[in-house]
């Protein structure tokens, strides 16, 4: 072919070639790493595995903490039932999940910035886009972690971007919507709070439709939602449970720990009061927190809970200054940026990616399970060796700079002025579907969460708001 064919074609067809060249540039990294990172399991994968594990066989788990859903455990059922506890095919379907996103982000904006510029300007900007979560070292690293962090990364770009390229509005686009969103609050329990924003943004969706299909569209998709969700969340009354799950005000009470804002003279009985001291005293650290939480017994009782819960919110009343202050920092947090001398003094992504990266030191049979101790029958299956060189040096490099932090925040920005673009244009659907994001991140910072990787997947969809603010705000073009 030659090179004015291939320019008459790049020209001709923009969205194509944006999700071809960024699959094939992510897609190259990722088969890299195949070979040279295994698939490390941490002390959460080891519940994952064993209730995905039954799920496969067919058998009753028991035990289910009341904070965690089923999704990622759905997921890996899946998985198993088709491979086996091979935890090769674990990463390669991870990995593909992580492309296919990376690839959807590349699609979409270029799709949207072709409606105001150059077809030029259209593949520049889906590829640098789509470049975002298809080379981004954290997403990557998490890739290779039995965790659910790409499954929710390839949900939140599917629930929050891919509805940016719907031209024209539908009915039947609000059903895989409700569905979509279902599946991603049974990943990722926080996206609750998007799903009422995003399913007016997709009836807002430019076209010729009146009212009333639009609120027929309306009732299907919060139906489908439902659908997706009915099950657990009737599991979860049968047992006692509440929702998705509980603990949100305990998840508060960590933030204000871990931030080094909690006062102890609050606690609402002596008996916290006492085995805070015991435990905690006068220098908290995130394992002595996290061992009082669960030495107290506070998700597994509803009186400990309803305690813990008015302690943390007593500590914001009473000290409403320092939890303002303390949001301004979880901002920071959520974004992986930690400003000098602030607490949490872990850096979460740093040590995830840390732990990817080649060390010869720590090779051997069942290297890849960080989990404090050898692996059961279970999990042993999983085992893998840790590869002492390859592709993985990547994150070697990666920590000794490790200055993401500022283009996450860089990202975030992007995604305000995107938001507050499409609302000067009143380009409602869109930004309806930004404001959805960010009212997850908003969750995330008001709960004072350190822990960065919560946020990954809106890093990921919020990608695609360069791409917003070079179209000008507007959508992506309606058929004639």
């Amino acid at each position: 072919m030659s090179l004015e064919r291939v320019r008459t074609s790049l020209a001709a067809r923009p969205i194509l070639w944006s999700v071809v060249l960024v699959a094939a540039v992510g897609g190259l990294v990722r088969l890299a790493l195949l070979g040279h990172m295994p698939l490390i399991l941490t002390n959460d994968s080891v519940l994952y595995t064993h209730w995905a594990w039954a799920i496969a066989r067919g058998q009753p788990f028991g035990g289910v903490p009341s904070y965690r859903t089923p999704g990622y455990p759905v997921f890996l059922a899946s998985v198993f039932a088709v491979f086996g506890r091979d935890p090769m095919a674990v990463m390669i379907v991870q990995r593909l999940l992580g492309l296919v996103a990376a690839a959807t982000v590349a699609g979409v904006a270029s799709a949207l910035v072709k409606r105001r510029r150059s077809a030029r300007v259209s593949l520049a900007a889906g590829i640098l886009c789509g470049l975002i979560p298809a080379l981004d070292p954290r997403a990557l690293a998490l890739e290779g972690y039995m965790l659910s962090e790409s499954l929710a990364v390839f949900l939140a770009v599917g629930l929050i971007v891919l509805p940016m390229a719907i031209p024209r509005f539908r009915v039947w686009h609000l059903m895989w919507i409700g569905v979509a969103a279902g599946l991603l609050c049974l990943v990722r329990p926080a996206f609750q709070v998007a799903v009422p924003l995003v399913l007016l943004a997709s009836v807002l969706i430019p076209g010729s439709a009146g009212i009333r299909p639009r609120l027929i569209a309306l009732v299907l998709g919060a139906a489908a939602f439902m659908v997706a969700v009915g099950p657990w969340l009737l599991y979860n009354h049968r047992r006692g449970v509440s929702g998705f799950g509980e603990g949100s005000t305990a998840v508060l009470w960590l933030g204000f720990g871990l931030s080094g804002r909690l006062d102890p003279s609050l606690a609402p009985t002596e008996h916290l009061a006492d085995e805070y001291e015991r435990i905690v005293g006068d220098d908290p650290t995130p394992d002595s927190l996290h061992e009082y939480v669960f030495t107290i017994g506070t998700f597994e009782d509803d009186t400990v809970r309803a305690h813990v819960g008015r302690w943390a919110i007593d500590n914001a009343l009473t000290h409403p200054g320092s939890y303002l202050k303390g949001m301004l920092f979880a901002a920071m947090w959520q974004c992986d940026y930690l400003p000098g001398g602030t607490r949490p003094p872990q850096r979460e992504l740093f040590w995830i990616v840390q732990r990817a990266a080649v060390d010869p030191t720590r090779t051997g049979p069942a290297s890849n399970m960080e989990i404090g101790g050898p692996p059961d029958q279970v999990l042993r299956p999983l085992a893998m060796d840790r590869p002492s060189r390859g592709a993985a040096w990547l994150f070697n490099a990666w920590t000794r700079s490790h200055h993401f932090g500022f283009v996450t925040l860089g990202l975030l920005v992007s995604a305000v002025a995107a938001g507050v673009a499409c609302l000067v244009r009143r380009r409602w659907s869109l930004a309806l579907l930004i404001a959805a994001s960010g009212s997850v991140f908003a969750l995330h910072v008001a709960l004072l969460s350190p822990y960065a990787r919560y946020s990954l997947p809106l890093w990921m969809a919020w990608a695609v708001t360069p791409a917003v603010l070079m179209a000008g705000g507007e959508g992506t073009k309606k058929p004639d």
